[in-house]
This record gives structure tokens, sequence and C-alpha cells, in this order.
């Protein structure tokens, strides 16, 4: 049995057990407590090389991102990003790589699909954030590399992906694309108590306002509490490329 982390505007309440079915966000969670699992090795694509990973330090909980794509559950979208840097010179990224968990309330599930997106920028203030879109890599295939939720998206047939500069700071979004409906199918991105990105700190949101924080882009440290062993302040992942 899972052990759930429940948020409201108020506060999060640690749960387990079974859930009823209706309305479909009654029992969304804003995270997960980590389960009992190793970080995965992921040899990169043939052709490409690691441009950048950052791991290690995981967190004992790991916040949820998610492109809900059912009317009824839009409001539990969620999405978390960090920072990087890239070597010098001019990088394509093929493949990104996000360990985390998959959950279903009704057994293992897992996404449809992954969308990845990349900013030139991500500035956050006590008025809100300003996110400057690079370019997006929606419904993109995945394979599953450790049989929980460590998802290797491919982005070779990424439309509209752009070249990234090496030596500048760029931030990377990554989202599990699920109905959530059939299943309560839900991603939950593995964070880490340090963040070794140029930032200092991963940050996330939650545009509907449902979890009561964060309605825009901001540091993990706002959402989920100052606490870096408990939701940490930043998220595990490889850039593959070259």
């Amino acid at each position: 049995m899972k052990a759930i982390l429940l948020a409201s505007a108020a506060s999060l309440a640690l749960v387990s057990g079974a859930y009823a079915v209706t309305p479909p966000t009654a029992h969304a969670p804003m995270s997960i407590k980590a389960p009992n699992m190793t970080n995965m090795h992921v040899v990169p694509q043939t052709g490409s090389s690691t441009l950048y990973s950052q791991s290690g330090s995981t967190a004992s909980s790991w916040p949820a991102s998610n492109d809900i794509t059912t009317t009824e559950s839009a409001a539990v979208t969620s999405a978390g990003a960090d920072s990087f840097v890239l070597p010098k010179g001019k990088h394509s990224i093929s493949a990104v790589y996000a360990p985390g968990e998959s959950y279903g309330y009704f057994g293992d599930s897992y996404p449809n699909a992954m969308d990845v997106t990349f900013y030139s920028k991500i500035k956050t203030s006590k008025k809100g954030s300003k996110a400057k879109v690079l370019f997006a890599c929606t419904d993109m295939p995945y394979t599953n590399e450790g049989g929980y939720g460590d998802f290797l998206t491919d982005l070779k047939t990424c439309k509209g992906a752009k070249k990234l500069t090496g030596g500048k700071e760029y931030w990377v979004s990554i989202q599990a694309v699920d109905d959530y409906h059939d299943g309560y199918q839900y991603w939950f991105w593995m964070s880490r108590k340090t963040d070794n990105g140029p930032s200092g700190e991963g940050d996330w949101e939650n545009p509907s306002g449902y979890f009561g924080a964060c309605s825009t882009f901001a540091a993990m440290d706002t959402c989920f509490g100052s606490d870096d062993s408990y939701v940490g302040n930043g998220f595990e992942f490889t850039l593959y490329g070259k």
C-alpha cells in the first residue's frame, strides 16, 4: 500500500487506502512519499552523449508533474522545472531522462506520452513568475527504463526544436500526459535535497491554484516548505544529445 500526500489550501495530509472516484479531483495528490527504489543507469542513444545530468541526494517525497488532458480533471495539472547549463558549443537535445514514480489508484498506470518544455528563462517574484518558452515538445514517445516511472523521452521528432548554446542558463519542464480519469494516472518527478543547477533551486506550479499554492512557477521551498529533506529543492534529470 502506498502512502500519498494530499494537499489543500491549508495543509498537507498523509493518507492511505481506498479512494472514491467522484469527483475526479477529489484525491488528487500534490506529492508522493518516495518509494524504496534506486536510480537507474541509462545508456545514451547511439550517436548521442550525456550533455547534462543531476542526480543523487534524493528527497523523501516527490512532486507531481502532469499534463492532465480531461476537462473535469484539468485543475490538477502541475509542472516541475529546473535549470541547467550545457558545455560550450551548440547542442541538439535528442532525449531526456527523468526518474520518478508512475502511480494509479487502481494499480500500476503509465502516461500516454510526455511533454518536455524548454525555457530561455523563468523569473520568479512575489507577484508571480515570468516564463519564456524557447520550444515545447508535446506528446513525445517514451520508454519506461525502470519499471516504476523512470522515463526516457525521445525528442528526435520534436517539431520546432532549437539548438541550445553552451554556457547559457536554460530551464526544462517535464510532464507526464495523463487523462487521470481512467485509473487516476499520476506521475511524480524524483526530487533532490540539493540542486546543482545554476539557479540553485527548481520551480513548481499548479496553474489552476487547485492545491492552494504556486499558481505560477515558484521556488519549491515556497510551494512545499523549507525542509529540503522533504520534497527537496531540485529535480533529477539527464539531457542527451550532441
